[in-house]
């Protein structure tokens, strides 16, 4: 059974949880149009952060922000359904 979780816009970000763990993927990301995507491996952005320390921590940065905004979302949508 398919479940739409949500759908991002241009500039979002997806599957940043790879970014901090190694745990198998509990989604797929699917395309409702074609679209430009870059992928980046967990030592891609390792050896991006430690090759340009400012802009690679201030995309950290951006990784962290989403995955607040994310949890607090889910959070919510928990609350409301107990």
């Amino acid at each position: 059974k398919h479940v739409m979780l949500a759908v991002l816009s241009r500039g979002s970000i997806a599957g940043e949880l790879s970014m901090v763990d190694a745990l198998p993927r509990t989604a797929t990301i699917r395309t409702l149009e074609d679209a430009r995507l870059l992928i980046l491996s967990r030592d891609a952005l390792d050896a991006f952060i430690k090759s340009h320390p400012d802009p690679g921590i201030k995309l950290l940065k951006g990784i962290i922000r989403t995955m607040s905004i994310r949890m607090n979302s889910f959070s919510d949508r928990l609350v409301k359904f107990f």
